[in-house]
Protein backbone atom coordinates (compact mmCIF):
# COMPACT_ATOMS: atom_id res chain seq x y z
CA UNK A 1 0.00 0.00 0.00
CA UNK A 2 1.38 3.11 -0.79
CA UNK A 3 2.59 5.75 1.80
CA UNK A 4 1.83 8.89 -0.37
CA UNK A 5 -1.16 10.42 -1.70
CA UNK A 6 -1.20 12.93 -4.93
CA UNK A 7 -2.34 16.61 -4.59
CA UNK A 8 -5.74 16.07 -5.93
CA UNK A 9 -6.52 13.33 -3.37
CA UNK A 10 -4.94 15.97 -1.07
CA UNK A 11 -6.94 18.81 -2.20
CA UNK A 12 -9.90 17.02 -2.11
CA UNK A 13 -10.12 15.84 1.76
CA UNK A 14 -8.97 19.52 2.31
CA UNK A 15 -11.73 20.46 1.17
CA UNK A 16 -14.20 18.79 3.37
CA UNK A 17 -11.74 18.92 6.46
CA UNK A 18 -13.24 20.45 9.53
CA UNK A 19 -10.74 23.33 10.58
CA UNK A 20 -12.41 23.39 14.15
CA UNK A 21 -9.49 20.35 15.40
CA UNK A 22 -6.40 22.57 13.70
CA UNK A 23 -7.87 26.40 15.14
CA UNK A 24 -8.33 24.21 18.71
CA UNK A 25 -4.40 23.18 18.85
CA UNK A 26 -3.45 26.63 17.37
CA UNK A 27 -5.42 27.89 20.60
CA UNK A 28 -4.41 25.50 22.30
CA UNK A 29 0.04 26.18 22.14
CA UNK A 30 -0.78 30.18 21.93
CA UNK A 31 -2.33 29.99 25.17
CA UNK A 32 0.69 28.01 26.56
CA UNK A 33 3.16 30.71 25.05
CA UNK A 34 1.35 33.21 26.54
CA UNK A 35 1.77 31.58 29.71
CA UNK A 36 5.51 31.42 28.83
CA UNK A 37 7.78 33.92 31.04
CA UNK A 38 8.76 36.37 29.20
CA UNK A 39 11.81 38.94 29.64
CA UNK A 40 11.65 42.09 27.38
CA UNK A 41 15.34 43.34 27.07
CA UNK A 42 14.06 46.06 24.32
CA UNK A 43 13.77 49.56 25.85
CA UNK A 44 10.41 50.76 23.76
CA UNK A 45 8.89 47.08 24.61
CA UNK A 46 10.21 47.12 28.35
CA UNK A 47 8.53 50.92 29.04
CA UNK A 48 4.97 48.95 27.28
CA UNK A 49 5.24 45.94 28.92
CA UNK A 50 4.17 43.01 27.32
CA UNK A 51 0.68 43.84 26.07
CA UNK A 52 1.83 45.36 22.76
CA UNK A 53 0.48 43.76 18.72
CA UNK A 54 0.70 45.04 15.17
CA UNK A 55 -1.85 44.63 13.14
CA UNK A 56 -1.61 43.72 9.21
CA UNK A 57 -2.50 42.06 6.17
CA UNK A 58 -0.85 40.07 3.19
CA UNK A 59 -1.66 39.09 0.28
CA UNK A 60 -2.04 35.25 -1.27
CA UNK A 61 -2.45 34.93 -4.61
CA UNK A 62 -4.23 32.24 -6.28
CA UNK A 63 -5.07 30.80 -9.29
CA UNK A 64 -7.81 31.93 -11.81
CA UNK A 65 -8.50 29.22 -13.12
CA UNK A 66 -8.45 26.45 -10.11
CA UNK A 67 -9.72 29.27 -7.19
CA UNK A 68 -13.03 31.30 -8.83
CA UNK A 69 -13.88 31.38 -5.88
CA UNK A 70 -11.12 34.01 -4.92
CA UNK A 71 -11.83 36.70 -7.87
CA UNK A 72 -14.02 39.35 -8.37
CA UNK A 73 -14.43 42.09 -10.78
CA UNK A 74 -11.87 44.61 -10.58
CA UNK A 75 -9.68 42.51 -8.01
CA UNK A 76 -6.57 39.81 -8.44
CA UNK A 77 -7.81 36.56 -7.37
CA UNK A 78 -6.33 35.54 -3.82
CA UNK A 79 -7.21 36.08 -0.12
CA UNK A 80 -5.73 38.65 2.42
CA UNK A 81 -4.86 37.41 5.81
CA UNK A 82 -5.28 39.47 8.50
CA UNK A 83 -2.73 39.07 11.25
CA UNK A 84 -2.84 40.43 15.01
CA UNK A 85 0.76 39.93 15.92
CA UNK A 86 2.27 40.13 19.95
CA UNK A 87 5.39 41.64 19.13
CA UNK A 88 6.61 40.88 22.67
CA UNK A 89 6.37 37.16 21.69
CA UNK A 90 6.03 36.98 17.53
CA UNK A 91 3.76 34.63 17.88
CA UNK A 92 -0.32 35.39 15.89
CA UNK A 93 -3.12 36.05 18.94
CA UNK A 94 -5.67 36.30 16.03
CA UNK A 95 -5.73 35.60 12.97
CA UNK A 96 -8.85 36.69 9.97
CA UNK A 97 -8.89 35.43 6.02
CA UNK A 98 -10.70 38.12 3.63
CA UNK A 99 -10.94 37.88 -0.01
CA UNK A 100 -9.44 39.98 -1.87
CA UNK A 101 -12.03 43.15 -2.15
CA UNK A 102 -12.16 43.31 1.80
CA UNK A 103 -10.43 46.51 2.69
CA UNK A 104 -7.93 46.49 5.43
CA UNK A 105 -10.28 49.12 7.48
CA UNK A 106 -13.67 47.10 6.82
CA UNK A 107 -11.40 44.39 8.30
CA UNK A 108 -10.56 46.40 11.14
CA UNK A 109 -14.44 47.64 11.33
CA UNK A 110 -15.20 43.69 12.21
CA UNK A 111 -12.15 42.97 13.60
CA UNK A 112 -12.93 40.82 17.39
CA UNK A 113 -11.58 43.47 19.98
CA UNK A 114 -12.74 41.54 23.46
CA UNK A 115 -9.23 40.09 24.37
CA UNK A 116 -7.53 43.63 23.38
CA UNK A 117 -8.55 45.37 26.50
CA UNK A 118 -5.33 47.28 27.98
CA UNK A 119 -3.38 46.54 24.76
CA UNK A 120 -1.72 48.48 22.31
CA UNK A 121 -2.69 48.12 18.95
CA UNK A 122 -0.03 49.17 15.89
CA UNK A 123 -1.33 49.90 12.14
CA UNK A 124 -0.17 51.54 9.09
CA UNK A 125 -2.52 53.88 7.24
CA UNK A 126 -4.73 51.08 5.53
CA UNK A 127 -6.79 51.00 8.36
CA UNK A 128 -6.99 54.49 9.06
CA UNK A 129 -10.48 55.64 10.35
CA UNK A 130 -11.46 57.72 13.15
CA UNK A 131 -14.62 56.19 13.84
CA UNK A 132 -12.37 53.15 14.30
CA UNK A 133 -10.06 54.38 16.53
CA UNK A 134 -12.82 55.84 18.68
CA UNK A 135 -14.09 52.24 18.72
CA UNK A 136 -10.61 50.69 19.75
CA UNK A 137 -10.75 53.46 22.51
CA UNK A 138 -14.15 52.38 23.46
CA UNK A 139 -12.99 48.97 24.31
CA UNK A 140 -9.94 50.09 26.43
CA UNK A 141 -7.61 49.52 23.50
CA UNK A 142 -4.31 51.99 23.00
CA UNK A 143 -3.33 52.51 19.36
CA UNK A 144 -0.30 53.92 17.63
CA UNK A 145 -0.44 55.24 13.78
CA UNK A 146 0.72 57.40 11.15
CA UNK A 147 -1.80 60.62 10.85
CA UNK A 148 -3.13 60.63 7.62
CA UNK A 149 -2.05 63.60 5.22
CA UNK A 150 -5.61 64.82 4.54
CA UNK A 151 -6.83 64.95 8.37
CA UNK A 152 -8.16 67.37 10.11
CA UNK A 153 -7.10 68.47 13.92
CA UNK A 154 -6.50 71.25 15.99
CA UNK A 155 -3.48 71.89 18.32
CA UNK A 156 -4.32 72.02 21.77
CA UNK A 157 -1.00 72.29 22.84
CA UNK A 158 2.73 72.33 21.96
CA UNK A 159 4.42 69.37 24.82
CA UNK A 160 7.91 69.48 25.86
CA UNK A 161 9.83 67.28 23.99
CA UNK A 162 12.79 66.83 23.08
CA UNK A 163 13.49 68.30 19.80
CA UNK A 164 17.01 66.79 17.82
CA UNK A 165 16.72 63.95 19.84
CA UNK A 166 17.98 60.79 17.67
CA UNK A 167 16.40 57.32 17.92
CA UNK A 168 19.16 54.31 17.42
CA UNK A 169 17.02 53.61 14.14
CA UNK A 170 18.39 57.43 13.41
CA UNK A 171 15.40 59.49 13.42
CA UNK A 172 15.10 62.46 14.79
CA UNK A 173 12.10 63.99 16.73
CA UNK A 174 10.80 67.44 15.25
CA UNK A 175 7.82 68.10 17.95
CA UNK A 176 5.15 66.80 19.82
CA UNK A 177 2.13 68.28 19.91
CA UNK A 178 -1.91 67.63 21.82
CA UNK A 179 -4.60 67.58 19.03
CA UNK A 180 -8.12 66.89 18.93
CA UNK A 181 -8.41 64.68 15.53
CA UNK A 182 -11.22 65.24 13.37
CA UNK A 183 -13.67 67.39 12.06
CA UNK A 184 -17.30 68.42 13.71
CA UNK A 185 -18.31 69.16 10.30
CA UNK A 186 -17.57 65.60 9.26
CA UNK A 187 -21.20 63.76 9.97
CA UNK A 188 -19.45 60.24 9.23
CA UNK A 189 -16.10 60.81 11.45
CA UNK A 190 -15.48 60.98 14.88
CA UNK A 191 -13.94 63.68 17.29
CA UNK A 192 -11.14 62.54 19.10
CA UNK A 193 -9.79 64.69 21.77
CA UNK A 194 -6.23 64.89 23.92
CA UNK A 195 -4.71 62.95 21.06
CA UNK A 196 -0.71 63.04 20.88
CA UNK A 197 1.13 64.24 17.36
CA UNK A 198 4.53 63.68 17.29
CA UNK A 199 6.18 65.00 14.70
CA UNK A 200 9.98 62.86 13.48
CA UNK A 201 12.65 62.75 10.48
CA UNK A 202 13.67 59.80 8.99
CA UNK A 203 17.84 59.63 8.07
CA UNK A 204 16.40 59.74 4.43
CA UNK A 205 14.55 62.83 5.06
CA UNK A 206 10.61 61.03 5.47
CA UNK A 207 8.68 63.28 7.68
CA UNK A 208 6.33 61.10 9.99
CA UNK A 209 3.57 62.44 11.83
CA UNK A 210 2.52 59.78 14.14
CA UNK A 211 -0.63 59.34 16.54
CA UNK A 212 -1.43 57.60 19.55
CA UNK A 213 -3.53 58.14 23.20
CA UNK A 214 -0.19 57.14 24.80
CA UNK A 215 0.73 59.92 26.68
CA UNK A 216 2.36 57.82 29.77
CA UNK A 217 4.86 57.55 27.61
CA UNK A 218 7.64 59.74 28.60
CA UNK A 219 9.63 60.40 25.88
CA UNK A 220 9.00 61.24 22.60
CA UNK A 221 11.27 59.26 21.10
CA UNK A 222 9.48 55.96 22.45
CA UNK A 223 6.37 56.73 20.24
CA UNK A 224 8.64 57.25 17.22
CA UNK A 225 10.46 54.05 18.01
CA UNK A 226 7.01 51.97 18.93
CA UNK A 227 5.82 52.91 15.18
CA UNK A 228 9.02 51.21 13.88
CA UNK A 229 8.57 47.95 15.56
CA UNK A 230 5.68 47.40 13.29
CA UNK A 231 8.32 45.92 10.47
CA UNK A 232 8.39 43.16 12.78
CA UNK A 233 4.89 41.72 11.53
CA UNK A 234 6.33 42.02 7.47
CA UNK A 235 9.39 40.01 8.75
CA UNK A 236 6.65 37.51 10.39
CA UNK A 237 5.24 37.30 7.29
CA UNK A 238 8.40 36.52 5.37
CA UNK A 239 8.55 33.92 7.82
CA UNK A 240 5.09 32.28 7.44
CA UNK A 241 5.29 31.83 3.91
CA UNK A 242 8.84 31.11 2.74
CA UNK A 243 10.06 29.21 5.47
CA UNK A 244 7.26 27.37 6.90
CA UNK A 245 5.63 26.71 3.14
CA UNK A 246 2.00 29.01 3.69
CA UNK A 247 2.51 29.89 0.08
CA UNK A 248 2.15 25.82 -0.79
CA UNK A 249 -1.72 25.63 -0.31
CA UNK A 250 -3.25 22.20 0.59
CA UNK A 251 -5.81 22.50 -2.01
CA UNK A 252 -7.97 24.78 -4.40
CA UNK A 253 -10.99 25.78 -1.92
CA UNK A 254 -11.17 28.41 0.75
CA UNK A 255 -10.97 26.07 3.81
CA UNK A 256 -8.16 23.78 2.15
CA UNK A 257 -6.25 27.74 2.46
CA UNK A 258 -7.24 28.13 6.08
CA UNK A 259 -5.94 25.05 6.93
CA UNK A 260 -2.54 25.70 5.28
CA UNK A 261 -2.60 29.27 6.93
CA UNK A 262 -3.64 27.18 10.46
CA UNK A 263 -0.88 24.90 10.46
CA UNK A 264 1.76 27.21 9.20
CA UNK A 265 0.75 29.02 12.26
CA UNK A 266 1.07 26.41 14.64
CA UNK A 267 4.34 25.62 13.38
CA UNK A 268 5.36 29.40 14.25
CA UNK A 269 4.09 29.11 17.89
CA UNK A 270 6.05 25.96 18.51
CA UNK A 271 8.79 27.33 16.86
CA UNK A 272 8.85 30.43 19.77
CA UNK A 273 7.84 27.40 22.53
CA UNK A 274 11.31 25.47 21.51
CA UNK A 275 13.83 28.72 20.56
CA UNK A 276 15.13 28.67 23.93
CA UNK A 277 16.67 25.19 23.59
CA UNK A 278 18.31 25.92 20.14
CA UNK A 279 21.45 25.73 19.45
CA UNK A 280 24.04 28.42 18.57
CA UNK A 281 24.50 27.85 15.17
CA UNK A 282 21.76 26.03 13.66
CA UNK A 283 18.80 28.10 11.94
CA UNK A 284 14.81 27.98 12.89
CA UNK A 285 14.37 25.87 10.38
CA UNK A 286 16.96 23.38 10.67
CA UNK A 287 15.99 23.14 14.21
CA UNK A 288 12.15 22.52 13.25
CA UNK A 289 13.15 19.61 10.98
CA UNK A 290 15.20 18.01 13.39
CA UNK A 291 13.12 17.73 15.96
CA UNK A 292 9.77 16.98 13.41
CA UNK A 293 12.09 14.47 12.38
CA UNK A 294 12.69 12.87 16.00
CA UNK A 295 8.98 13.02 16.68
CA UNK A 296 8.41 11.08 13.51
CA UNK A 297 11.29 8.51 14.59
CA UNK A 298 9.36 8.14 18.08
CA UNK A 299 5.93 7.66 16.75
CA UNK A 300 6.97 5.03 14.37
CA UNK A 301 8.77 3.32 16.97
CA UNK A 302 5.73 3.36 19.40
CA UNK A 303 3.05 3.01 16.13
Amino acid sequence: MPEWISYSQLARSSASRPSACFENLLEGVRRKALNTPLVVSDAPLGSLGTKLAVLDSTFFSLSRKVCPWSEHKGYAPGVRLQTELDLCRTIPTNLGLTLSKVSDRTALKEWDLSSLGGWTLIFDLGYYAHAHFERLLGEGVSFATRLQSQARYEVLASEPSSPGQRTPEGDTVLSEEKITLGSPNNRTGAVLENMRLVTSETRKGELHRLITDRHDLLASEVVVRLYRKRWQIELFFRWLKRQLGALRVLGVSREAVWLTILLAAIVAVVAMLVEAARPKGVTRVSWLRALWCALFSQLRLSG
